[in-house]
């Protein structure tokens, strides 16, 4: 990009020109897509942690691609669409989606799945530093198809904090940061004779076959807060204040490593001036493909904003990665925890029709119902965590489009559009289940406080672990509420609205045919 005479600054590279690795114009998301984030989404499918941000002024169109719309998709959804056509056809490793979604409002972290309203949700809160910076609490709800995708998005979206600006009528006020953790390991073969050494102490059996480890990257999708203006809105001014301050400490951050990459250098960076850099501190200092989408206003006025953005961009393709794949031990992946549970099920599920097959004629008929439901159950669990695990025969590439069933049935509907709706209840049950199992999967990956902890901690925890158990007994209630009897009401309300149809229309037959008869018989008296 070459910037005139009339505009340029004593800052804009040589000749007054700036280059990179792709200039674009238009709308189209998909060559945006194809050109910037692509490759990084499969980097993050093969191990490789991998961030995509988009960067510019307010109303430059950030949002929009990473977003887009329903008829332009942007970014995000066609990664989300690779993601499960990747592991379609790779039928060699099978894989565990955790989907989060948080935003950075005002220099604090705000989880936008976490239950609540606004300043009800707990701050989340940055540990460790380096390449180890984690994040508590923040809810990651396994993801097994695009459609929960969608709702997670939708859900972090609702609650996402946007206001009206001299720009734009509906501004983002924060930063959003959407992240995929990718788990996968190869798929285990059955043919592979099991070996006779055990498995470490809460470890699983994957190392101790001669297996490879697990994979685990993180896929961090960010739409950045457009810098801002000074306005006259107090609210908007505060909001601005910060978003500049954070956009700001970026860019230092970049200089300062642009210029250590450059000159062989290594001096401080401020990685903690921002709660924005100390969150992409780990990728920043090299440990993650990172593509950077600069988005610019063409509106003359935008200019200076502009200019400042084709800097930025500038100095960040100078910053050097090293990026990695990384393997973790097999306790520390949540879908390895997954794995050996299934296997115990299994195991447990063998015993049990050993145990049946020798002890049936002895049982009494109490004891057998109580043995055909702890083999329901443990089928159930099996079920359930079977499906979280994703393989190239399990996932469902294409989107979901069919609408939401209503609440109440409409017994005028044909018998299809009753099947219809009937499928449609299934499905929501298999949504509740997953929702059920990532309420689980929380509550047992939540530390403990040790015991001279504060007392203040101690209520604290007593009172998110109270929170998180209404949730899963909301979440387990609308389980049980569509199994069982809900549904044997429903097959018996249709089989007996049908049946009244069906005894009226043959009271109607057999009354033609009467008519018929009388009539028949009307006609013969008056022949004769």
């Amino acid at each position: 990009i070459r910037v005139k005479e009339q505009h340029a600054r004593t800052t804009t590279g040589l000749n007054n020109e700036f280059r990179y690795d792709n200039v674009l114009t238009g709308s189209n998301n998909k060559t945006i897509y194809e050109a910037a984030a692509r490759r990084h989404v499969r980097s993050a499918m093969e191990g490789f942690n991998a961030v995509i941000f988009a960067y510019g002024q307010t109303a430059s169109g950030k949002t929009f691609t990473l977003s887009g719309t329903d008829e332009e998709p942007g970014v995000i959804p066609r990664a989300m669409r690779d993601v499960f056509a990747y592991i379609k056809a790779t039928p060699d490793r099978e894989y565990l989606l955790r989907a989060s979604y948080l935003e950075i409002y005002n220099e604090q972290i705000h989880d936008l799945l976490a239950s609540g309203v606004g300043a009800s949700r707990v701050p989340v809160s940055l540990q460790g530093s380096g390449f180890n910076v984690t994040m508590s609490p923040l809810r990651e709800e396994v993801v097994t198809s695009l459609k929960a995708v969608r709702d997670v998005m939708e859900r972090g979206e609702s609650n996402r904090r946007t206001a009206s600006t001299d720009w734009n009528d509906r501004s983002s006020r924060s930063h959003s940061v959407f992240r995929l953790v990718i788990e996968s390991r190869e798929r285990s073969s059955e043919t592979v004779p099991q070996s006779t050494t055990p498995a470490p102490p809460g470890g699983s059996r994957l190392h101790t076959q001669g297996a490879s480890g697990v994979r685990m990257s993180v896929l961090s999708l960010i739409d950045l807060a457009g810098s801002e203006r000074a306005t006259s809105d107090k609210e908007r001014l505060k909001e601005g204040k910060y978003i500049n301050t954070s956009l700001l400490t970026l860019g230092t951050v970049i200089g300062t490593l642009a210029e250590n990459a450059s000159k062989s250098k290594s001096d401080y960076v401020p990685f903690r001036n921002s709660k924005l850099t100390r969150m992409l501190q780990p990728s920043l200092s090299g440990d993650a493909r990172i593509s950077v989408i600069c988005t610019l206003n063409p509106s003359p006025s935008a200019l200076s904003e502009s200019l400042s953005t084709l800097g930025f961009a500038s100095r960040i393709k100078k910053v050097a990665l090293h990026a990695t794949k990384k393997e973790v031990v097999d306790h520390e992946a949540l879908i390895e925890r997954y794995r050996q549970e299934i296997e115990e099920l299994k195991a447990k599920l063998a015993e049990k029709d050993q145990k049946e097959h020798k002890l049936n004629r002895r049982l009494s008929t109490r004891e057998k119902a109580d043995e055909h439901r702890d083999k329901t159950d443990l089928n159930l669990r099996l079920k359930q965590l079977s499906k979280l695990i994703l393989t190239s025969q399990t996932v469902d590439v294409p989107a979901d489009s069919g609408a939401a069933s209503p609440t109440k049935l409409d017994f005028d509907l044909s018998p299809y559009e009753l099947q219809e709706e009937l499928l449609s209840a299934k499905r929501r049950l298999e949504s509740q289940e997953t929702q059920i199992l990532a309420l689980e999967a929380a509550l047992s990956a939540r530390p403990l406080l040790p015991a001279d902890a504060a007392e203040d901690d101690k209520d604290k925890l007593i009172a998110e672990l109270q929170r998180a158990n209404r949730e899963l007994t909301f979440a387990v209630q609308g389980y049980e509420e569509n199994l069982g009897e809900p549904l044997r009401q429903v097959k018996e309300d249709v089989e007996k609205e049908w049946k009244g149809v069906v005894e009226r229309l043959e009271k109607e037959l057999r009354e033609s045919k009467e008519w018929a008869k009388e009539l028949i018989s009307d006609l013969e008296k008056e022949k004769q």
